[in-house]
């Protein structure tokens, strides 16, 4: 099982770079295509966009959340502090 575990980082960037190629080969068949490239760019952002704030989420440790929410509360004007009910 040690050897399994030692081969995840090198099986997630395989992963990772043939996902990436699979992007890129259909960003350019879509252009090929006449695909208008601005709004290309808009779908890329929005779907990536979509895939990581799910993911900062889960990842994100709760403490730092609370402790940035809190400052920004205080930044802008805001007295008191904030509950831990909102996240």
């Amino acid at each position: 099982m040690g050897h399994a575990s030692g081969m995840k980082p090198v099986i997630l960037m395989l992963v990772a770079q043939v996902a990436l190629a699979g992007v890129n080969i259909f960003f350019k068949l879509a252009i090929t295509s006449g695909a208008s490239l601005p709004v290309l760019i808009a779908y890329r952002f929005l779907f990536s966009t979509a895939i990581m704030v799910p993911l900062a989420l889960i990842f994100f440790n709760r403490q730092v959340l609370l402790h940035t929410l809190h400052d920004r509360f205080i930044l802008f004007g805001g007295h008191g502090k904030i509950s831990e009910s909102l996240l």
